[in-house]
């Protein structure tokens, strides 16, 4: 990462942000409702820590 130009860079981090708008919006929406016996619940929360260490990840490579 530390070698794309700046212009790639700057593309990256904003997909960035938008991505962790959207997980954002994904974590807010599955937690109005309660996980124990909806097994679509389950896998949403788990999609949304997903993209939620995706995002932690894209962040810290971004850095180096």
């Amino acid at each position: 990462m530390a070698q794309l130009p700046q212009e790639q860079k700057a593309k990256i981090a904003e997909q960035v942000a938008s991505f962790q708008e959207e997980k954002s919006k994904l974590d807010a929406e599955v937690s109005k409702w309660d996980d124990s016996g909806n097994d679509i619940i389950v896998l949403a929360k788990q999609m949304c820590m997903i993209m939620m260490e995706m995002t932690d990840f894209t962040s810290r490579m971004e850095l180096r």
